[in-house]
């Protein structure tokens, strides 16, 4: 095996039955596009700028997927997963004599920028044993340095399809190289000198790589079948944010990419972070841009203007300060405190690439538009509290980001707070034990002022019991309604846990009390909706 963890690799715990349930931390953010190098199609954690260019490398020139990620971790970002989008690009390949024949590999990461080089040596090999060989393959910064960036050992490889190293089956758990074509029948040329001083001479790989065509919207979009493009973010378990990045030649997302994305969003219970394009540098321009495209949905927002680049020509995305900047304030006020309120606030670094008077503010935000402006202290904030959704959406506090966002959390908090219920024994003792979990998940929000000021009785309630579950179905049906503030309506949604995973969808008071059977549930409390089961 390779020495060093694989990359890529998403851990979930799922709390236990006697685990409070406790509230999604929020914030985990993807960002696709092209890079330099790295995995394809493979949500790749990352906690820092230096783990991105690790693992992704740095593209000649204008970035702007790197600059996105570096905004979001400045503005208090932490937990960002990202996703390489390539059209065709090829790996190079690596040619190690194996006497008159050779043992290709080929790079795992396709493009033209991936510089591996590999030696081979017989080090504790038996002297009869003529299949056996060591392979240490490295990734340098730059060629024909000794900047080595990522290094794999593997120790006591074989040609002999039958043995337990066999270097195909070997080289499948590497994050550098894959074997191509046949294995050759004896083992690979050493490379080590012998001697004190043992010199290495390595075997550098071809050039032979191909970074591909500039990427379309469809190449992004990708395809669920195949797991691509936006459909690598499937293998994710958990997403709040979703920022697309504009591409090497400064194009950002069509009116294709962006409903593909928006209808993604929904499916995963996020928001989508749209950059603004770089034509759009004045009121009226993002504003042409946002009716002419004709964006609207609840899980959509935009912040105008882009980002001022120090020292250079033009603007630069903000998707990625955005995000960070709302994980940070969701991780010190809560999701459900509007920035009206308490805003969340930029790095102090960064600055807008042009400065709005209140009118133009008051313009913006009435269409939908998030503006980054400063406020009376001077900080650079996110106003306008606001979706893309527009006033009249028919998703009850649809057009509001906090209550919008309250909600995902809230339906991302049940989806997985609630799984052990499915795999315990069903019947009444598994639905009082998830009544009290819930109720006291609920009272917890309450008491945080998620709901306003009302009072618990009034704000929420759950139901669990044999109005919503069957004894005989191996299934868990609950219902938890709540209110944002007093005297509106109830947001309720119908979550099931199955062994295949949780589904919550959002349903009417009047479906409410059909799958309860109590049309008397809550009258006289509200007009709007009525309690049900409460505690």
């Amino acid at each position: 095996m390779a020495d060093g963890l694989t990359t890529g690799m998403l851990v979930e715990e799922i709390p236990g039955d006697e685990e409070a349930i406790g509230l999604s931390p929020g914030g985990i953010t993807a960002f696709i596009g092209p890079t330099a190098r790295g995995p394809v199609d493979q949500p790749v954690p990352v906690d820092s700028v230096e783990a991105f260019h690790r693992t992704f490398g740095r593209q000649d020139g204008s970035d702007p997927l790197a600059e996105t990620l570096e905004d979001f971790f400045a503005c208090g970002g932490d937990a960002a997963l990202v996703v390489r989008v390539v059209n065709g690009a090829r790996p190079c390949s690596l040619v190690l004599r194996a006497g008159s024949a050779a043992l290709i590999l080929r790079a795992v990461s396709p493009g033209d920028r991936e510089w591996l080089r590999a030696s081979v040596d017989y080090d504790h090999i038996d002297p009869r044993d003529s299949l056996r060989f060591n392979l240490v393959v490295q990734r340098l910064r730059v060629p024909g340095t000794e900047r080595v960036e990522e290094q794999e050992i593997f120790n006591g490889l074989s040609v002999d399809p039958s043995a337990d190293r066999y270097v195909a089956d070997a080289l499948a758990s590497s994050g550098l190289v894959r074997v191509r074509g046949r294995v050759p029948p004896v083992r690979p040329d050493a490379t080590v000198g012998q001697g004190v001083m043992r010199p290495v001479s390595w075997i550098e790989a071809s050039r032979d790589g191909r970074r591909g065509q500039p990427l379309t919207d469809y190449d992004l979009i990708g395809s669920a079948q195949h797991g691509a493009g936006l459909f690598a973010l499937d293998q994710a378990p958990r997403l709040d944010f979703l920022c697309i990045p504009p591409r090497l030649d400064g194009s950002g997302a069509g009116p294709a990419l962006l409903l593909a994305a928006m209808r993604y969003c929904r499916q995963r219970a996020a928001m989508l972070v749209i950059d603004p394009p770089a034509g759009c540098d004045s009121p009226q321009r993002i504003l042409d841009y946002v009716g002419d495209t004709n964006l609207a949905g609840p899980n959509a927002m935009i912040a105008f203007p882009g980002l001022e680049r120090a020292g250079m020509d033009g603007m630069r995305p903000n998707s990625g300060a955005v995000a960070g900047a709302l994980a940070r304030h969701d991780h010190r006020h809560g999701v459900w405190v509007s920035d009206g309120e308490r805003p969340a606030v930029l790095a102090t670094g960064l600055r807008p690439f042009l400065f709005l008077d209140g009118e133009a503010c008051r313009r913006l935000t009435a269409q939908g538009i998030n503006v980054l402006t400063r406020s009376s202290g001077g900080r650079l904030g996110i106003y306008g509290d606001t979706t893309l959704a527009g006033r009249d959406a028919p998703v009850a506090g649809g057009h509001s980001l906090s209550e919008r966002r309250l909600y995902l959390r809230i339906h991302d908090t049940l989806s997985w707070g609630t799984r052990w219920a499915v795999f315990s024994k069903p019947g009444p003792a598994t639905w009082r034990r998830l009544t009290v979990h819930l109720d006291d998940l609920m009272g917890r929000l309450s008491g945080m002022g998620a709901f306003g000021q009302q009072p618990p009785e009034e704000a929420y309630f759950v139901r669990c019991d044999a109005r919503t579950n069957r004894a005989e179905d191996a299934d868990i049906c609950f219902v938890v309604g709540y209110a944002m503030r007093p005297g509106r309506p109830y947001t309720v949604v119908h979550v099931r846990q199955s062994v295949t995973g949780a589904t919550v969808t959002p349903i009417s008071m009047d479906r409410y009390r059909i799958l309860s059977g109590d049309w008397q549930a809550g009258v006289g409390l509200r007009g709007a909706g009525g309690l049900a089961s409460h505690g």
